[in-house]
């Protein structure tokens, strides 16, 4: 099939597939497990599934992966789109004491100067030689607050509920947990599509490592050094330490039983500073992995990654509860550390058994199923992030050194 001839066929099926979406959504609910909020609604009638899928589909089998593939008009039929100009935090509004106003300007100025810096360089980078595109889901539990996830830890479905268990849920008083005050409220899903970059993928890896962030600022590992060498790749991280990509959280190894549980990292603009400094310079010079709406990732140094919220959930839903607060007012307690079990809810019980752990895992699931029927099962990626081959020199996290070593001994095998 031509070029040209895919597009068109990718057009029809992409418009076909969103006038169903909408259809439906015009019906309505046509049960509890689908009924929505307003903001909820959005997301579902608005789904990128009939675009993005077969756009990505298509795409790769036509050949046509290139910065000049134009779905932006499908993608503003959508909500979603919004997401990514909304990087206000709540930390940036609680803590900082910042305006909500001043984050939504800040948002518009960090929106435009990264797509405008994106489309000025996209030429000057390598493109990933052979990197696959990597689609799947990935998920992140949030308060009532939405932002970009830019600059931010995600996980799948082991990795969110592992972070809920360990963090959050054994907090008595406030689902607020150990590092955050504002009460955690809901798990989003996220359709997410990566490419590495060539610098990473010439080492045999499609992701990085995990970087932390803290109020939108790279803390770690190290000094951040990987993103000025491998570029704003995705980083990813698990807790099997056969596989030697337990790094940088392996204190949790043989702590953390949720099968197949995995985080990842989205490496924005401006990492160096907080969210309430990202502006001007630090934006230009410092570009992130997110691509601009509607492109598809080219793995270079600008355009790593892809988000669209497609969902989410609500924490009390999954733990079939009217309200943490009737929990509570009743004297229940989702769960104890030192009991292993709640008090009046027993979802979160018995935190080291692998099949108790797995049946939470099953619900997350079986959740989102029920709420976005159409959604596709997706597979987690292998996390292929490996310590010895990302940093030659661990466990320093500097790149200078060993280098002719390194690339000689990667032609070699």
């Amino acid at each position: 099939m031509s070029s040209e001839g895919a597009y068109r066929e990718l057009e029809a099926t992409s418009r076909a597939g969103l006038e169903v979406e909408q259809a439906d959504a015009t019906a309505g609910p046509t049960s509890d497990a689908m009924a929505t909020s307003p903001n909820e609604a959005n997301a579902s009638s608005c789904s990128p599934w009939a675009i993005l899928v077969p756009m990505f589909a298509l795409g790769i089998a036509a050949g046509m992966l290139s910065a000049q593939l134009d779905v932006g008009r499908w993608l503003q039929a959508g909500e979603q789109k919004k997401l990514r100009s909304n990087t206000s935090a709540p930390e940036l509004t609680e803590e900082a004491g910042h305006s909500k106003q001043h984050a939504e300007q800040h948002s518009e100025q960090h929106s435009e100067l990264t797509d405008r810096h994106a489309q000025q360089h996209s030429e000057q980078w390598p493109v990933a030689d052979g990197a696959p595109i990597m689609n799947f889901y990935m998920y992140r539990v949030q308060n009532d607050e939405d932002y970009s996830p830019e600059n931010q830890n995600m996980a799948n479905a082991a990795g969110a509920l592992w972070y809920l268990h360990n963090e959050i849920v054994w907090h008595h008083w406030n689902r607020g947990g150990t590092y955050a005050s504002t009460p955690k409220t809901r798990i989003e899903r996220f359709l997410v599509f990566t490419r590495a970059t060539p610098q990473l993928y010439k080492f045999g890896m499609n992701f990085g490592v995990v970087n932390t962030y803290d109020l939108g600022k790279c803390s770690g590992p190290f000094q951040c050094e990987n993103l000025q060498e491998y570029g704003p790749v995705v980083g990813c991280e698990s807790w099997n330490s056969s596989q030697g990509n337990n790094f940088p959280h392996g204190q949790w190894v043989g702590k953390n039983v949720y099968p197949g549980a995995l985080w990842y990292s989205l490496p924005g603009a401006c990492s160096s500073q907080k969210f309430w400094n990202q502006t001007g310079d630090c934006l230009k010079d410092e570009p992130g992995g997110a691509c601009p709406p509607g492109q598809v990732p080219l793995g270079s140094m600008t355009c790593t990654y892809t988000y669209d919220k497609v969902g989410e959930i609500r924490i009390s839903d999954l733990e079939n509860i009217s309200s943490f607060k009737g929990l509570i007012s009743d004297g229940g307690r989702e769960y104890s550390k030192t009991a292993d079990a709640g008090t009046h809810l027993h979802f979160w019980d018995n935190i080291h058994d692998v099949k108790a752990c797995q049946h939470r895992i099953d619900s997350v699931i079986r959740r989102f199923h029920e709420k976005y029927p159409r959604q596709p099962d997706l597979e987690d990626p292998v996390c292929d992030f490996s310590i010895d081959k990302f940093y030659p020199n661990f466990p320093k996290g500097t790149f200078e050194r060993n280098r002719s070593a390194r690339v000689a001994h990667h032609h070699q095998s």
